[in-house]
């Protein structure tokens, strides 16, 4: 079992973050909760008969939480993160903080030095579709070999529910998402020609060799903004890109429409596949994130991998802007 203190609620307390941890059953207990909206706080702490902090200090600082769980920062921006870092806590960051890169690049280097962890809330990766897709990749599929994604940025798109939360770039996530499935690093970025005329940002991606010197894959990512000129790769707050790929494999090929619904071809076999049984993407990161801190092995995402990301997106919109294609640098993501 987990013992976790949480930081804040935030609006999705109800309808998402509270099932969830109802369905870990005995492996995650809340021990403790601060937030600075008090409302709530007495009918959460008689649910899970916790204790409610009296500071962001007093929290972390209990030897009862082996680990903290940031819904809602409030406007302590990265300080919650701090706290818990330097009292040698791990911490699954769910709320998206607005900082500067500079903030969040000493987040990653104290939990470095410190030898802690901060996991942020990657959901696109853990997704029953993605789930899916790992499990045809290793067991019929093989190697992915093209990424072809279209992720609709229109206000109301409401299927790509979990696209761009943490990171509030669907760019990003784009990019994290292709990383993570593959387990390649992109090595070049190239603007698609004409593409701000067809009213999508479209970008030609080319990621590095495996480490076996297989061939490497490649992606074409596209987004259509709100606008519908193709210039802003970015859906406004509160309305979540709806998401579609293609995966091109050795043997085989997946379209995966949203988080729950796969359609994937094998030799002359088909399948269309409705996932919405399965477990929601965020319940399975909070397993992950309890597993890898009582001494799992699984792996889970790192704040890094988030900046680097990052660094991604923002090298594929200067390649853009440019017109020119750019090579970016394999371990920190920013362009040579």
């Amino acid at each position: 079992m987990l013992d976790i203190g949480l930081i804040g609620l935030g609006p999705e307390w109800d309808s998402r973050y509270r099932p969830a941890i109802l369905r870990q059953g005995g492996r995650v207990a809340v021990r403790a909760l601060f937030t600075p909206v008090g409302s709530r706080a007495a009918a959460v702490c008689d649910e899970f008969e916790c204790e409610l902090a009296h500071s962001v200090s007093d929290l972390v600082s209990r030897p009862t939480v082996q680990a903290v769980v940031v819904l809602d920062s409030a406007w302590f921006s990265i300080a919650p993160v701090e706290f818990a870092c330097r009292a040698r806590k791990p911490v699954l960051l769910v709320d998206p903080v607005r900082t500067s890169q500079s903030s969040f690049d000493h987040l990653a280097h104290l939990a470095d030095d410190l030898g802690t962890m901060i996991t942020p809330d990657l959901v696109h990766r853990y997704t029953p579709a993605t789930a899916r897709l790992r499990e045809l990749m290793a067991t019929k599929l093989g190697k992915p070999a093209h990424f072809q994604l279209e992720i609709s940025a229109q206000p109301g798109a409401g299927a790509g529910t979990v696209w761009s939360r943490f990171l509030s770039d669907t760019l990003a996530a784009a990019f994290d998402w292709c990383h993570s499935v593959s387990g390649a690093v992109p090595s070049q970025i190239s603007p698609v020609v004409g593409s701000t005329q067809s009213g999508r940002f479209q970008v030609d991606v080319q990621f590095a060799p495996f480490a076996d010197r297989s061939r490497p894959p490649t992606a074409r990512i596209g987004i259509r903004s709100p606008a519908g000129d193709g210039t802003s790769p970015n859906a406004p707050e509160g309305s979540p890109p709806a998401f579609v790929a293609t995966v091109e494999c050795q043997r085989g090929r997946v379209l995966l429409h949203d988080a729950e619904h796969v359609i994937w071809s094998f030799e002359a076999d088909e399948r269309d596949e409705s996932l919405a049984t399965e477990r929601e993407a965020f319940d399975v990161l909070l397993d992950h994130f309890a597993r890898r801190v009582v001494g799992g092995l699984i792996p889970i995402a790192t704040l890094n991998e988030a900046l680097r990301a990052r660094a991604w997106a923002a090298a594929a919109r200067c390649a853009v802007d440019a017109g020119i294609s750019m090579r970016l640098d394999r371990r920190t993501g920013n362009s040579e």
